[in-house]
This record gives C-alpha cells, sequence and structure tokens, in this order.
C-alpha cells in the first residue's frame, strides 16, 4: 500500500498554475565477533546498534540473558547501525556448539551483502503563478526498499522523507505518493542522510528548472518563496512545525560569501582560457537530533527515541558515566566529559564515559541523526544535576543550614552569607570527602539524611522532559 499524504488544497493549485515544471529523475569492515555459553550469550560486534531485544526474541531468549558489546569502531554512517542477519545467527551456532565464535565478513562480502542507501523513482511536480511564487507539489515515488525490510527501510523513505519536502519554502499545497516496492535487489536503509538528501534533490531540481521556465535568476526564485522570519513558527503543508529561522538572511549571507553577483563575470573570464566554471544552490532543511516527539509517533514510529544515562560519583570524587549512546569517532569521551566538568565542577580527567556495553549502560536508543549530544547530552544533564541535588543537601546537613540557603559555585558548596564551605570532591558521600572549610571531619557528617543515603548516584532519561530518580 502506498505512503500518501493529501494536501488540502493541491488539486486546485495545478489548474491555477502560470505553468507547471515538470521533471522526471531517478533518485537514485564489519566484524563480527560471537561468545556464547549455557545460561547467558555475549555478543561483541563492530556495529552502533543496540540489538539485544531483536537477537534475544529471534532466540527465544529473556533480554536479560543477551550482553552486547560494542567497542569504538569508527565512522559507519549508517550501515552499522543495522540489525543483520549474522548476528543472530551466530550467536546461535555459539549457543548450539557451547563454545565461542568468530566471524569476519571480507570487505567485498559487506559491500554486496550490507544495505545500501537509495533507490527511488520520483516524479514531481511545481505550480507556480505569474510572479514565480510556488502554488503547489505533486510528488510521486516508487520506493525501492529491497528484497526483504531492513530496520529502518520502510521508514526511511516514507516518514522521513515525506516530511521534508516542504524544505524551505512556503509552498501552500502538498501532495506526496510513496509506493514501496518488494525487488531481487539488496534492502536499502539509513546511509549517508537517510531520505533527506533525496528530498533536498527533488525540491532544488525543481527550483532550477522552475527558475529556467520563469525566466528567472535562480537565487532570486528560491528567494520569493522562502518562509519569512515573521511567519514563525510555521506549521508545514506535510505536517512538521518549524519552531524558528531565519532563512531569508541564510541565504543572503551565502550568496555574499559566495560573490555570487559577480559568477558570471568570473565564469566568463575562465571560459576564454577554456576552463569551464559552475555554481550550484541548495537551501535545505536538516531533520536530525531523533527524540521523543508527538510528529515520531503520529508518522508511525514503534520506538521511543528517549535517551538514557547513569552517573556515579565514587567515594574519591570520581564520575563514571554510563549512556545508552555509542561512540564510534564523534568524540563522547570529551563533550560527554565536558558537560559533567560543567554541572560538577570535576576536573576532565576524573570522568569515565561508557557507552557500547549492555551490562553496564541503561537502556537507550543509540547514535544516529545527530542525537547523541542533544537527546544523551540532555539525559546526562539530567542525571548530573540530580547527582548535585542529593550533594547539596548532604552539603546542607554537614554544615547544619538550611538546603535553599546552601549554594554551588566553582567546584565548592557554600553556605550563603557566611564563610562555612564544603569543598573537594563535593559530590563524593563519603566521611573523607565531606569536609569543613578547616579541613576536619564534621560531627554532622555521622548522620547522614535517610533521603541522601545510598551513594551519589542517579538515573537520567530524556524524553519529552527529564525524568529520572535517584537511588
Amino acid at each position: 500500500m502506498p505512503l500518501l499524504f493529501q494536501g488540502t488544497r493541491v488539486g486546485g493549485a495545478f489548474p491555477r498554475a502560470h505553468g507547471t515544471d515538470r521533471c522526471g529523475d531517478v533518485v537514485v569492515l564489519r566484524t563480527i565477533k560471537r561468545r556464547g555459553r549455557r545460561g547467558r550469550s555475549r555478543l561483541e560486534a563492530s556495529g552502533r546498534g543496540r540489538w539485544v531485544p531483536a537477537v534475544a526474541v529471534e532466540l527465544g531468549l529473556p533480554e536479560g540473558s543477551v550482553r552486547v558489546i560494542a567497542p569504538d569502531v569508527g565512522g559507519g554512517f549508517g550501515y552499522k547501525g543495522k540489525h543483520y542477519p549474522e548476528e543472530t545467527i551466530v550467536a546461535w551456532a555459539a549457543r548450539r556448539l557451547g563454545r565461542s565464535i568468530k566471524w569476519v565478513a571480507t570487505r567485498s562480502e559487506s559491500f554486496v551483502a550490507d544495505t545500501q542507501s537509495r533507490d527511488h523513482l520520483t516524479t514531481a511536480e511545481l505550480a507556480l503563478d505569474r510572479d514565480g511564487r510556488f502554488l503547489g507539489l505533486r510528488v510521486h515515488t516508487l520506493a525501492n526498499i529491497g528484497a526483504y525490510v531492513s530496520t529502518f527501510g520502510a521508514a526511511i523513505p516514507s516518514a522521513i522523507y515525506t516530511a521534508l519536502l516542504a524544505g524551505v519554502y512556503r509552498t501552500p499545497a502538498i501532495h506526496v505518493e510513496v509506493t514501496g516496492v518488494f525487488t531481487s535487489t539488496l534492502p536499502t536503509d539509513a546511509y549517508r542522510g537517510a531520505g533527506r538528501p533525496e528530498a533536498c534533490y527533488v525540491l532544488e531540481r525543481l527550483a532550477d528548472r522552475a527558475a529556467a521556465a520563469c525566466g528567472l535568476d535562480r537565487a532570486e526564485i528560491r528567494r520569493r518563496n522562502l518562509i519569512p522570519t515573521e511567519a514563525m513558527p510555521y506549521r508545514t503543508p506535510i505536517g512538521p512545525v518549524y519552531d524558528c529561522g531565519d532563512f531569508p538572511r541564510i541565504l543572503a549571507r551565502v550568496l555574499k560569501a559566495a560573490e555570487y553577483d559577480g559568477f558570471e563575470t568570473r565564469r566568463q573570464d575562465a571560459a576564454r582560457y577554456g576552463r569551464r566554471r559552475g555554481l550550484g544552490i541548495a537551501c535545505f532543511v536538516e531533520s536530525s537530533g531523533v527524540a521523543p516527539s508527538r510528529l515520531a509517533g503520529a508518522l508511525g514510529a514503534r520506538v521511543g527515541f528517549f535517551e538514557s544515562a547513569e552517573v556515579r560519583v565514587d567515594p574519591t570524587g570520581g564520575v563514571r558515566a554510563m549512556l545508552g549512546t555509542h561512540n564510534h569517532g564523534q568524540g563522547h569521551a570529551t563533550t560527554f566529559a565536558q558537560i559533567l566538568s560543567d554541572r560538577l565542577g570535576v576536573a576532565l580527567d576524573r570522568i569515565e564515559i561508557v557507552e557500547g556495553d549492555t551490562a553496564m549502560v541503561p537502556h537507550g536508543t543509540g547514535t544516529f541523526g545527530s542525537r547523541s549530544i542533544a537527546v544523551g547530552g540532555s539525559a546526562l544533564d539530567g542525571a548530573a544535576r540530580k547527582v548535585l541535588a542529593k550533594a547539596r543537601r548532604l552539603a546542607a546537613h554537614v554544615m547544619e543550614a538550611a538546603e535553599p540557603d546552601v549554594e554551588f559555585r566553582d567546584g565548592t558548596f557554600r553556605v550563603v552569607g557566611t564563610d562555612r564551605r564544603v569543598f573537594k570532591n563535593p559530590c563524593s558521600t563519603t566521611r573523607r570527602t565531606l569536609r569543613s572549610a578547616t579541613g576536619r571531619m564534621s560531627p554532622r557528617s555521622r548522620s547522614i539524611p535517610r533521603r541522601a543515603r545510598s551513594g551519589s548516584w542517579a538515573t537520567g532519561s530524556w524524553t519529552t522532559s527529564v525524568s529520572s530518580s535517584i537511588r
């Protein structure tokens, strides 16, 4: 069945159009190691997805009996984050034989067996008035999803691709119809853009063709149709809402930086020396930072897209953070540590970031679509705030002050308006680190209040807001 987004006024836009521009363009070392033993399976893979539920279901095992370890493996650009049949097959064989099994795909095998990026056949029509302003957009796409559906294979040409077909332009009516087809080819899935390049290509090809048909400059036709700043927040005919953006200003800055007005002169000068010079223009809206949202639910998402983090402070003041994201070249060990260092006042070399091991980290969705800092970082900051709140209660108890009177600044808890303070690893809950300014143990530290007991640690999750608990 095709996915259909019916614009309410598309049918009326095309008969009113001064001209219709049609373009029919074809949009055109994974190493895996498994170890198994009776009672529990351990799966090591050079991927970045979290496949525990899928592998457990396929093996008929409870989720807690499967441990997945995904080390830092470098960039994957999408295709390493998918669940492949080998993950389950090798784990099953290891359990069946009662011994460790290692399987490594060759480069040529990976090339012909891993998921591919996209395979669209799209016909698009754009209706314009006499002034070159967009009236309606009609898009029909045949999307090849391969011989079978991959992890996100059906969602990309449907929910993701279609949601971006408004772009940065104020098009009053949009109609999109996508039909997914099975073929004898490899499955398609997220790889280098995942639906966004396809949508951008369709819109920008139409804009260039429309400029030529109307006798307008390519930059000018875009300028006339950009969503103005005063229209924000802007609800597109497809569904997404843009909360902010100054698209005309961005385009103006880009054209100025590229010295666009003088390009034709430069091209003619180059032609005299036998050189060809060209200039392309593309405007786009990026869809990233995938998180829980009403839009994701409305588009049929069956996963929560939440993220979680757990922060623990040891007795010596060291901090360990465990997150459901995965690092494969993004520098999480630095960026996440910076969040904790700023929030807790702890030196970077005292912070450890743990990812990629389901026996150690809390539940999470993973790393893809530029979401690690936006979603995982938000969960981490929420957990750090709760650790800090617990430490504030302890500091108030030690200094015999009311909790609202205690502030945290520059790594030190102090009672406002006095010289009383608690410093040196203020987040630690042991007697060694809860000391007064004179360095002596406070008698009050021997009777920790009930609500601040059982260590300084907290879990944070990012849903529509930070929601977590201190245990």
